[in-house]
C-alpha cells in the first residue's frame, strides 16, 4: 500500500510539472499573436512593478539597518574597531544576495497572491468560460499580461475555499522557486568568479 501512495505522489509531481510546462508553452505562444493588448500589459507592469517599489524599498532599507546593527555588534565584540567595515559588508550582501531575494519574495506574496486570487475568482465564477464563449483566448487576455504570477488561478476550483488554496499555493510555489533558484544562481556566480 505504501508503494502505491509513493507512486501516486510521484505521478502527481510529474503531472504538475507537465501542467506548468503546457501552461508556459501556451503563454509564450499567445504572447506573440495579435491582437496585442498593450494597455493591459502597461496596467499590469504598473501594478506589479511600480506600485511594489515603496514596500520593497522600506523592507530593504530596514533589513540593511538591522544587518548593520547586528553585524557591527558581533564584529566589535570580536575585534575592537572593526565595525568601520560594516558599510561595505552590508552593501555587498544586500545588493548581491538579499535585495533580489527579498524583492522576489515580496512580489510573490503581494502580487502573486493578488493575481492568483483575481484569476481564481474569475475561474470559479465562470468568467473565464465566458471569455471562451466570446471567442477570446483566456491565456492571451489574462495570462500574457500577468505571465508567471499566476498559473495557479487558472487551476482554481471549489468556490471561495478553492480561491484561498490557489492563492496560498501561488505564494508558496513562487517563494520556493525563488529560494531554490537563488542557491543555484549564487553557486554558479561563485563558480565563474
Amino acid at each position: 500500500m505504501r508503494g502505491s501512495e509513493g507512486g501516486d505522489s510521484a505521478l502527481s509531481v510529474f503531472e504538475g510539472i507537465g501542467s506548468y510546462g503546457l501552461y508556459f508553452r501556451d503563454t509564450i505562444r499567445w504572447m506573440f499573436r495579435p491582437p496585442f493588448d498593450a494597455k493591459n500589459i502597461i496596467i499590469q507592469m504598473l501594478k506589479i512593478g511600480y506600485k511594489s517599489i515603496p514596500v520593497t524599498a522600506v523592507t530593504l532599507f530596514f533589513t540593511g539597518m538591522v544587518m548593520a546593527f547586528q553585524i557591527g555588534r558581533a564584529m566589535d565584540s570580536l575585534m575592537s574597531g572593526s565595525s568601520i567595515f560594516i558599510g561595505s559588508a552590508v552593501t555587498i550582501s544586500i545588493f548581491r544576495e538579499l535585495c533580489p531575494v527579498i524583492t522576489g519574495l515580496l512580489l510573490a506574496g503581494r502580487v502573486g497572491s493578488s493575481i492568483a486570487e483575481e484569476i481564481g475568482t474569475m475561474k470559479v465564477t465562470e468568467q473565464i468560460d465566458a471569455l471562451r464563449t466570446l471567442a477570446a483566448e483566456p491565456v492571451q487576455y489574462l495570462s500574457v499580461p500577468r505571465f508567471i504570477a499566476c498559473y495557479q488561478g487558472f487551476k482554481t476550483s471549489g468556490g471561495a475555499e478553492g480561491v484561498g488554496k490557489s492563492t496560498m499555493q501561488a505564494v508558496l510555489k513562487s517563494s520556493m522557486a525563488i529560494l531554490i533558484s537563488n542557491y543555484f544562481l549564487t553557486y554558479m556566480i561563485r563558480f565563474f568568479e
